[in-house]
């Protein structure tokens, strides 16, 4: 499967949709985007939909990790929506539930 990112952007909040494996050789993509994003000082909110991601390794826990601590410095809020089971797995499995807003559908958040 190709790996795409398509983002939306109105007033400050991001929605990246996000289609494929994030890996070692994608994820380097998805952090330059979120990194544009949250540097920008107009930034309130990023939502990862994470519907069609179908793998994520440890290089895009380092990504989210990473795009974590940037939005904790900006005081942006950062959630994952529409995560499929397997991706919930791994992100509770790793501890990034405790730390990021997680959900299985766009408005709902744990």
């Amino acid at each position: 499967m190709n790996f795409t990112i398509n983002c939306d952007s109105q007033n400050g909040h991001y929605l990246f949709q996000i289609n494929g494996e994030i890996d070692a050789y994608t994820a380097p993509r998805l952090k330059e985007r979120l990194t544009s994003a949250l540097s920008d000082a107009a930034t309130k909110s990023v939502t990862l939909d994470f519907e069609n991601v179908t793998y994520m390794d440890s290089t895009g826990i380092g990504v989210l990790i990473g795009a974590l601590k940037m939005a904790a410095k900006s005081g942006c809020q950062l959630k994952i929506t529409k995560v499929m089971p397997r991706i919930e797995r791994i992100l509770k499995i790793t501890g990034l539930d405790k730390l990021l807003p997680i959900s299985r559908e766009r408005g709902e958040s744990t």
